[in-house]
């Protein structure tokens, strides 16, 4: 297991955007699986649930978009 770890981007005054594996972590984190179940998932799995969450935040936002020209 080899994770960059640069502690001035966590506490520097400006934060960077996390980086793609950041987020597919959190993603996972916040439904409960953390980086030990995460990493027993097969790919394709991983692979649905991302363009799945894409989907639905892509879905939000052009609900959104509607909303707001009403």
């Amino acid at each position: 297991m080899n994770i960059d770890f640069n502690l001035d981007d966590y506490v520097s005054p400006e934060f960077k955007k996390p980086d793609n594996m950041d987020t597919i972590y959190y993603l996972f984190w916040e439904r409960g699986i953390g980086y030990t179940e995460f990493c027993k998932l097969p790919i394709p799995y991983i692979l649905r649930v991302l363009k799945t969450h894409n989907w639905v935040k892509s879905e939000e936002e052009k609900a959104y978009k509607k909303a707001n020209k009403k």
